[in-house]
């Protein structure tokens, strides 16, 4: 199975006061296909009335006659495109060692979780309390855009982690792209180069 990790984006400022623009690399790797390159991301980061710095996450497609705000955050996001260009994944490092896993739908025009059904899940079959800290990060989208396969992982403190990672190993959960319903998920086996239609 490949492991498609969205791209870092890189750095550049705009000459507007209290404005900084993020441009990545156009496309990712999830698109071998030439035609589906022609998209960028731009982060605008802006100053609000308390002067907390709040970041606009905006995609731009070949067709769209302007960029698309997709998501607004604080911190850290690593978005990329769909294979149908349905949906941005997103991974939001929400926290200094913290994870989460979003979806904005193009149609919809909104942005929302598709780990939460995983991350209780996790905590139910391993037992854990609610409070446990963990991540999820989407790893992987289905051909047909209908699947997202997620990676859920334990996050300790930092002496407990050897021994937490041997009794608490990262499960893996294949979830429905439009509303984080878990179709299957992988614990204790490898999961397959084909994983999607794990409902059928």
């Amino acid at each position: 199975m490949k492991n498609f990790r969205p791209l870092l984006l890189l750095l550049l400022f705009s000459v507007s006061q209290n404005v900084l623009a993020f441009q990545p690399i156009y496309g990712n790797d999830l698109h071998n296909d030439e035609k589906l390159r022609h998209y960028q991301f731009l982060t605008k980061n802006k100053r609000d009335d308390s002067d907390n710095l709040v970041r606009y996450e905006y995609i731009q497609r070949q067709g769209d006659p302007k960029p698309i705000l997709f998501y607004t955050h604080q911190r850290a996001v690593y978005p990329w495109l769909s294979h149908h260009q349905r949906f941005v994944l997103i991974s939001d490092n929400y926290s200094s060692e913290l994870l989460m896993s979003l979806i904005f739908d193009f149609e919809k025009n909104k942005s929302y979780r598709i780990d939460q059904e995983a991350l209780k899940d996790y905590l139910k079959r391993q037992k854990l309390k609610a409070y446990v800290s963990m991540d999820t990060s989407p790893i992987d989208i289905s051909p047909d855009d209908n699947e997202v396969l997620i990676e859920v992982s334990l996050t300790p403190p930092a002496h407990r982690i050897a021994n937490a990672l041997k009794k608490y190993p990262d499960w893996f959960y294949a979830v429905d792209s439009t509303n984080g319903i878990i179709l299957k998920s992988y614990q204790n086996s490898p999961v397959p180069d084909k994983w999607w239609n794990a409902g059928q």
